[in-house]
């Protein structure tokens, strides 16, 4: 009984030792006990949200503790914390939480925070947050045009030299906002997030998104995460997001595409367990190929998961437009 024993805890070992290492670049925490953050977007009396019905999310506390329960047999080994607590007057105070949070477990080990570019202090506040070792760049949740102001312009310029991204999910028809202000900045790294955001699942619509993509990618310091898939295909499958995954991968190639979960938001979406059967459904799409590689790799040689330097400058050779081609189907 012993040997056999021995052997089952061999052969699970073995399986655990096999199981891809995961790098999840979108998840979310909160703590609403917590005075000074505000999550607007969670709160009882919240307007309806493009999201759907938010009850299921409607948790005093989401936090470390409650990811790593869910997700302890998917091979997450580390986690990108996107800025959650969007209604906070003082951006820096969940950046504080979160590096506490950090310090004391270990994660998040990267933190993409919340930062008005196009404010007057924009540098005071990006000085603020770099205070906090694990901050690695400022994601943007207002629609495109932002991109195209002035004001805004001049902030995002700020990132220059600081090793930090910025996150924008753009969406099709403003690609080319992007497109000009990255060319204005060509040592920020601009990443594409949530994957485009599709909007719609029509052939037509995937077209013009996939072209949309395809012209983005052609800037080198454009790097695509592909993420909240779920949240306009509620009753998802392997089938329906094959198109949407390969799209990413095809435009951007594999060294420039990787997942993220958005968890624990697509919680509420067509899925039946944690964020890890996500990530495997990444996997399986190209098992042994590019997409295998981007879902292992998640954006290994971005600075927002290698760590932040002050006056970091894009790889060139590692944005090169590729030349990967999918396998046949």
């Amino acid at each position: 009984m012993t040997g056999q024993n021995e052997a089952t805890r061999t052969t699970t070992d073995e399986g655990r030792r096999s199981r891809p290492s995961v790098v999840d670049t979108h998840v979310h925490f909160w703590d609403r006990r917590r005075g000074g953050l505000v999550y607007d977007w969670l709160a009882d009396d919240a307007p309806p949200s493009s999201l759907g019905d938010l009850d299921g999310l409607r948790a005093v506390r989401y936090s470390v503790d409650e990811y790593r329960a869910e997700t302890r047999f998917q091979g997450v080994t580390k986690v990108v914390h996107m800025n959650a607590a969007t209604g906070t007057p003082g951006p820096v105070a969940e950046t504080a939480w979160l590096q506490s949070l950090a310090d004391r477990t270990g994660w998040p080990q990267a933190i993409i925070a919340t930062c008005d570019l196009a404010d007057a202090s924009a540098q005071e506040t990006i000085e603020r947050h770099l205070v906090h070792g694990n901050l690695r760049g400022f994601r943007e949740m207002r629609p495109a045009q932002i991109l195209d102001d002035p004001a805004f312009r001049r902030g995002y310029g700020l990132l220059a030299g600081r090793g930090l991204v910025f996150c924008h999910q753009v969406g099709w028809p403003d690609w080319t906002r992007a497109r000009d202000l990255v060319r204005l900045h060509p040592d920020v790294v601009f990443r594409l997030d949530q994957s485009g955001m599709p909007e719609a699942r029509d052939p037509e619509y995937f077209a013009q998104w996939r072209a949309a993509l395809v012209a983005l990618a052609v800037e080198p310091n454009v790097v695509c995460k592909i993420s909240s898939l779920g949240m306009k295909d509620p009753h998802w499958t392997t089938a329906s997001r094959r198109p949407w995954i390969l799209g990413c991968i095809e435009a951007f190639g594999a060294d420039r595409c990787f997942f993220g979960s958005n968890w624990p938001v697509e919680r509420l979406q067509r899925l039946r367990g944690c964020a890890g059967r996500v990530s495997r459904q990444h996997r399986r799409l190209h098992r042994g190929g590019a997409g295998t590689a981007a879902a292992r790799q998640c954006g290994a040689h971005l600075p927002h998961l290698t760590g932040r330097t002050r006056r970091h400058r894009p790889d060139r050779s590692a944005y090169a437009r590729p030349r990967w081609r999918p396998a046949a189907r």
